[in-house]
């Protein structure tokens, strides 16, 4: 059980994605996923019926512990249409990404408060160290 006083790393067993290694060992596993998945979704025509175009607003994805941004790259190129924003407690490495992508210092065991209602689609997957309940649907 964690306490008040665990600091992100103490929470986060592996290392970060800030780290050239680790960032290339997360690269692996996303295209590794990626051939398992045949694409970047478990469900396909789910994520293709939600970002579709249509309604007044942009499409807008969340990626919650982005890593090495590879995933966030991967569908803000799939669809220029939509922003793509991806967090994590470690300062992403890309040099360069869409320009409908973009990455943000954030630890979510702070909660999601502010992310709260902004997003048509959140993805989320291996990540640790996250002990809190996320709910994005109500503050």
């Amino acid at each position: 059980m964690s306490n008040a006083k665990d600091t992100p790393k103490e929470l986060y067993a592996l290392p970060h994605a800030s780290l050239i290694e680790e960032g290339g060992r997360l690269d692996e596993q996303h295209n590794s996923l990626k051939i398992l998945l045949d694409g970047l979704f478990p469900c396909p025509e789910v994520v293709a019926k939600v970002m579709m175009d249509g309604e007044a607003h942009t499409k807008s994805m969340l990626d919650l512990g982005s890593g090495s941004g590879a995933w966030c790259i991967d569908v803000a190129n799939q669809f220029p249409q939509a922003q793509v924003i991806g967090i994590d407690i470690a300062p992403n490495l890309q040099k360069t990404s869409p320009p409908n992508c973009r990455f943000e210092l954030w630890d979510i065991n702070k909660g999601l408060s502010p992310f709260y209602g902004q997003f048509d689609l959140v993805h989320m997957r291996f990540t640790s160290g996250v002990h809190v309940i996320l709910t994005l649907n109500t503050p």
